[in-house]
């Protein structure tokens, strides 16, 4: 289950590596009115399929991709026959999150409610406090979520409240009522002081299956999207992924990976892949090969990626542009050099530089390939100020100026998410809120509009030489067509 989004908003749990996102369902400038971006819910999938080579009836409602709101979900769920509920919930959601869980409970009294997710690790206390759940999954829970439901179900298939006292990654209502009852009467009680380690995440990618798709409308997706890693090294600590997936990188085969893709081409005619991977390029022999073999598989679908600007080079570029990657999305987030050492973006001074000659370089070799060049910037981090902002947009204008502008640019603003090292040493953001959101505003209205005119004016000179590109093979082959249609007419 993937509750509605709150009224006039659009809830993405599945950005920000699971922690979630939430923007204004209609933006001006930048975005359309009305449009919305979201991702596929792979953890619903992942958890989906796994549950159905189980034997084990499933049924998925995606409440925020249908638009449905909370009445229509509740009319939804009424219409089908279900004993154990999985309610997808994530950071940024989660106080509408907790309301919806109040009110299945409400009209659903017999339920097992189970919430999973990356947030469960941080806020599963604020959770079973708020909201009338049996238990949380704290874990990545695509194997758990079989596993508690192997351990509640009961020898008539049937599901019961059993006790789930020795089942790892997971928190009941009755361990967390007896760990508060411990805390005040100096009872020994289950630990729940929960480490990633001890959470253990799915070290073997490839032991997955594919998501289960078609339990969803998955005619409305915009893309699909397809996890190859899981995991960053980096350790940047402002960054989400590293909280909800860990500082080791777990990467899939080559070989599955292109299975996936072959398998969405062919059995849900996919027209867009976006990789889902924090940073796709990471391991540079593990990309060139998954172009190889799409290439040699003939895959022809247009597809993007996210990684580091120091993870690419030309000749990766050019292997990835021939296998169909038509956009990459960078983290450029600040130019500030003592900010991205405290940040731990990079590792010493020499690194801050040539990580910024990296990007440079980055956005040349795209725009000689015809690749798009996607950055993000922030505002808000802590420790950044007015100063180090100003200095970011100074460098932005500086290559408009050259013609080395990227293709888009995105100005977010920076988000506490919990578990970030930055949240917990309690560094706080040297300008206000408000102050945030007329940053954002000033920075895309200065830096916006020039990259904005560089995109029209290389997207209607990549439409010019394709149009150029198909008329030549006509004209090229124009005699040979003219003798098929005479040797037509003969016959």
């Amino acid at each position: 289950m993937n509750p509605p989004a709150t009224q006039g908003m659009a809830a993405n749990r599945e950005g920000s590596g699971g922690l979630g996102t939430v923007t204004p369902s209609k933006l001006p400038g930048l975005l359309r009115p009305g449009s919305r971006f979201l991702y596929p819910s792979q953890t619903l999938g992942y958890v989906a399929s796994v549950l159905r080579i189980n034997n084990y009836r499933v049924s998925v409602i995606d409440a925020v991709l249908e638009g449905y709101d909370l009445s229509k979900t509740l009319f939804r769920m009424n219409q089908r026959c279900f004993r154990v509920v999985g309610i997808f919930v994530a950071h940024q959601t989660l106080q509408g999150d907790i309301y919806f869980i109040q009110q299945v409970r409400k009209y659903f009294p017999h339920a097992i409610l189970i919430a999973l997710g990356a947030s469960t690790r941080f806020c599963y206390e604020e959770i079973l406090e708020k909201a009338p759940l049996d238990l949380v999954i704290l874990g990545e829970p695509e194997i758990l979520f079989t596993k508690v439901c192997r351990a509640l179900e009961t020898q008539d298939g049937a599901f019961s409240r059993t006790p789930l006292r020795y089942l790892e990654g997971i928190v009941t209502r009755q361990d967390y009522q007896r760990a508060r009852q411990g805390a005040q009467t100096g009872t020994p009680t289950k630990n729940l002081d929960f480490s990633v380690d001890s959470l253990g995440f799915v070290q073997d990618l490839d032991h997955l299956p594919f998501p289960a798709w078609d339990l969803f409308p998955y005619r409305k997706f915009p893309f699909f999207t397809v996890t190859g890693s899981r995991g960053c090294e980096q350790g940047c600590s402002y960054c989400p992924y590293t909280v909800a997936q860990g500082t080791r990188f777990r990467s899939r085969s080559p070989e599955s990976i292109v299975r996936e893709i072959a398998w969405l081409k062919t059995e849900f005619q996919m027209k867009k892949l976006v990789f889902r991977d924090p940073v796709f390029a990471f391991d540079r022999d593990r990309v060139l090969q998954i172009c190889r073999l799409i290439l040699k598989n003939k895959l022809d679908v247009p597809w993007e990626c996210e990684s580091r600007p120091d993870h690419f080079d030309e000749e990766l570029l050019r292997a990835m542009k021939e296998a169909g990657c038509r956009e990459i999305k960078v983290g450029l987030e600040s130019t500030n050099i003592p900010l991205l050492l405290s940040l731990n973006r990079v590792k010493t001074r020499e690194e801050a530089i040539s990580y910024l000659r990296r990007f440079e370089e980055l956005v040349e070799t795209t725009r000689k390939l015809g690749l798009r060049a996607r950055a993000f910037i922030m505002v808000g981090l802590p420790g950044q100020t007015p100063g180090a902002i100003l200095e970011t947009s100074r460098y932005l204008k500086r290559l408009c100026s050259k013609e080395l502008s990227p293709w888009a640019l995105h100005v977010k603003i920076f988000t506490q998410h919990p578990g970030l090292p930055l949240t917990q040493d309690g560094n706080e953001p040297q300008t206000r809120p408000y102050d945030l959101k007329l940053l954002r505003l000033q920075l895309e209205k200065e830096l916006v509009p020039p990259i904005k005119k560089r995109q029209r004016y290389g997207t209607l000179k990549m439409w010019a030489l394709g149009a150029f590109k198909n008329l030549s093979i006509f004209l090229y082959r124009l005699p040979a067509i003219g003798d098929r249609l005479s040797t037509l007419d003969d016959q």
